[in-house]
């Protein structure tokens, strides 16, 4: 989130970053749980599912399993959905 965008007290964190692919293609890696399930996590992690609702207001659950140990969950609610320039979310 930009800085002013949080409430007081909330932790945010900003990641932006140039990448040599058109916005659209970016977009879809990150709104198709199929393309999403490709390349998310650390190295040597998979993502067994992803279910991603991307709209202001809806939800993703991502499951990541670890090289060695148990899977986890990650969720959280997209804030801001504006194809292809910008995703807001919670962690």
């Amino acid at each position: 989130m930009p800085s002013g965008s949080s409430s007081p007290g909330q932790l945010t964190l900003h990641i932006e970053r140039r990448l040599s692919a058109p916005p659209a293609q970016v977009f879809r890696m990150h709104s198709e749980p199929d393309l999403f399930a490709q390349w998310w996590g650390p190295n040597g992690f998979s993502v067994p599912s992803a279910e991603l609702d991307v709209r202001v207001g809806g939800r993703y659950r991502i499951a990541m399993q670890p090289p060695e140990g148990e899977a986890f969950s990650l969720s959280g609610e997209f804030r801001e959905v504006d194809p292809p320039d910008r995703l807001v979310y919670t962690f």
